[in-house]
């Protein structure tokens, strides 16, 4: 549906550029309107796509390895990685969720300057008094942490300790 709908779109939007140059003055404007309510609908759909691709079953172990694969680990830092077989799955993206495990992991490796040891454990887990499942997975390092002064700021937008960071 996706599909056909942005290839609707794209038509209407190239039908209303060739109306602009056919029409005078006082009816470009309407074709202008006409334009940006194609352009917003292109907008909706994208944003409508990313609810719905939100919504997939993720397989949390494929993520987690598939994020572990990418990266080139230095070699004086130890690796220590156990992840169940048989992890539960959770709604979401895919992508983000792999991308949460990407940078979790990177920032662990870059908090280890001089080398040291990298964990991660994922683990599914049934709490038995309220019967549900949970997926835990740590991911933890033995570098030099964050100061205690700087905790609350950790979860604001754009906080980093990275000197470079623009």
């Amino acid at each position: 549906i996706f599909h056909r709908l942005s290839n609707n779109l794209g038509d209407a939007l190239e039908i209303a550029d060739l109306l602009f140059d056919r029409v005078d003055g006082a009816n470009q404007s309407l074709v202008r309107r006409i334009q940006a309510g194609i352009l917003q609908m292109q907008e909706d759909q994208a944003q409508i796509k990313s609810w719905l691709d939100a919504a997939q079953l993720v397989d949390v172990q494929q993520s987690l390895l598939k994020a572990i694969s990418k990266i080139n680990f230095p070699t004086n830092i130890k690796e220590n990685i156990h992840v169940d077989a048989k992890l539960a799955h959770l709604r979401g993206s895919p992508d983000q969720v792999e991308a949460i495990f990407d940078n979790l992991i990177r920032n662990a490796i870059d908090a280890m300057r001089d080398g040291g040891t990298l964990s991660i454990n994922a683990t599914h887990i049934l709490m038995e008094k309220d019967r549900q499942g949970w997926i835990v997975v740590q991911i933890s390092d033995t570098g030099v942490g964050i100061p205690k002064e700087k905790y609350q700021a950790i979860f604001e937008l754009g906080t980093t300790s990275k000197k470079d960071h623009g």
